[in-house]
């Protein structure tokens, strides 16, 4: 026994207390194989699912609060090891997945119904492939990454915005056993929903003229047309209306106004040509008024947004300078990331960029880099000023970004819809990206885990 104490002493001694620690102590669990693979699997199914309600709903919502969520019951409560900043990994994996997905929703289908609408009425209809799209769309994920990223330190540790999303992230993932709590109102209204939507499909509940799938018609045979607005009762908007709080208001303010006030005072003024037929009203109005107005007023908001957001813009490059100057000054820890990666990282995607838009039909050589160069500086611009108003407000003006974008590409690429569509597209990708990784980062800076 002595001889064994004494051999197990000298070894000891031969030891120094970080070998010991390291023997002893269990590393701390963060970027593991468990956190990608869950933040991937849930990150897919959260695409298909947002993008389908975006598409359904007009806007999206942000899959990190689900995410960690729902991490948190698998990685702690099914796997037993899971930590917070392991979770955090997991949610900024799945919301970066999501949030691609958003970006493309709000622009490719403008191109598919436009195209599908030309075809119907004979008319010449769009020359474009989907692999420019595809390409374009890896290229926006990869600079709004990399673009933002330098702002890193200067934004969240020196200018201490505050990015509401993320610090209510970190809440939830900081809440520890209320995570089960929560994931059992997930698991509650999960089921509640697709049995509603289960009804509502079958048709059980169908009225002829009243109720027809999830069309509730106001009208009750009696109304005409148009003022008698059609709701969907589908539980993805009154859960969308939930998420939005205060702020999904407008929406139904904004569905009023068209069919109780606007739709009946043109009616009665007689602002519709005689040529159409009384069971024609409604169709008209939304499609030569409503619609027309309502994307006139988009726009006009889209771009008084960027306006007002001129001090947003101001203090993003202001940070961006900062951010520069402290990277000169030596004064970089080994938290960030090194410069050559993100030049690379910029380089590989200008290039995505560049292949995107050549491969479009109708696009030279000169309008293919012409539209890589302008829309890269473009989408920087536009992601220091969604990432700062995020950081702010939380409000991320991004269809307002889209709309310009897509605007300014159609004068420079002499009227390309594809092309422009395309540029569109990545600029979508990479602020909301922007935007995204910003909030990811702040949940970690909170929770203490390491940037890089």
């Amino acid at each position: 026994m002595v001889a064994k104490s004494t051999r197990d002493l000298e070894i000891l001694k031969s030891l120094d207390a970080k070998d010991i620690l390291q023997k002893t102590i269990k590393p701390y669990r963060e970027l593991t194989a468990a956190a990608v693979i869950l933040g991937i699997f849930q990150g897919i199914i959260l695409n298909l699912a947002f993008v389908y309600a975006a598409l359904k709903l007009g806007f999206s919502i942000g899959g990190s609060t689900v995410a960690a969520i729902t991490g948190y019951a698998l990685l702690r409560g099914v796997y037993k090891k899971g930590t917070m900043i392991e979770n955090n990994i997991n949610q900024t994996i799945a919301s970066g997945i999501n949030t691609a997905g958003t970006g493309i929703v709000f622009t490719l289908p403008a191109l598919l119904m436009l195209n599908a609408k030309w075809q119907s009425q004979g008319l010449e209809t769009i020359d474009f492939s989907l692999m420019p799209f595809v390409v374009a769309g890896v290229a926006g994920a990869i600079l709004g990454v990399v673009l933002i990223i330098p702002l890193r330190k200067q934004m969240i540790e020196l200018d201490r915005l505050r990015f509401p999303s993320g610090v209510a992230v970190t809440t939830i993932i900081r809440s520890g056993a209320a995570g089960f709590d929560k994931a059992k109102l997930l698991g509650i209204g999960f089921v509640i929903s697709a049995l509603w939507k289960l009804l509502m499909i079958s048709g059980w509940l169908n009225i002829p003229g009243v109720l027809e799938g999830e069309e509730f018609n106001f009208s009750f045979g009696v109304l005409p047309d148009y003022i008698a607005p059609v709701i969907y009762l589908s539980l993805m908007n009154m859960a969308a209306g939930m998420l939005s709080g205060k702020g999904g208001l407008p929406f139904f303010i904004g569905g009023l106004i068209g069919w109780w006030l606007i739709s009946p005072t043109a009616t009665h003024l007689g602002w519709i040509p005689s040529s159409v037929g009384t069971a024609e009203y409604a169709g008209y109005v939304y499609s030569q008024m409503l619609r027309p107005l309502g994307i006139g007023t988009l726009v006009g908001g889209a771009l008084m947004s960027v306006i007002v957001a001129f001090p947003a813009l101001k203090g993003a490059l202001k940070s961006l300078a900062q951010a520069t100057k402290t990277a000169k000054d030596g004064h970089t820890s080994h938290d960030e990331m090194p410069l050559w990666v993100l030049l690379a990282g910029l380089v590989f995607a200008i290039t995505l960029f560049f292949t995107a838009s050549y491969l479009s039909p109708g696009v030279s050589f000169n309008q293919a880099l012409l539209s890589a160069v302008v829309g890269t500086l473009w989408l920087g611009l536009a992601g220091l000023v969604v990432a700062q108003a995020t950081g702010m407000t939380d409000i991320s003006p991004l269809s307002g970004m889209a709309l310009i974008s897509v605007t300014l590409m159609m004068f420079l690429l002499g009227g390309n819809i594809a092309a422009a569509m395309i540029v569109g597209v990545a600029v979508c990708v990479a602020i909301g990206q922007a935007a995204d990784m910003m909030q990811d980062l702040k949940t970690g800076h909170m929770l203490g885990g390491k940037p890089i």
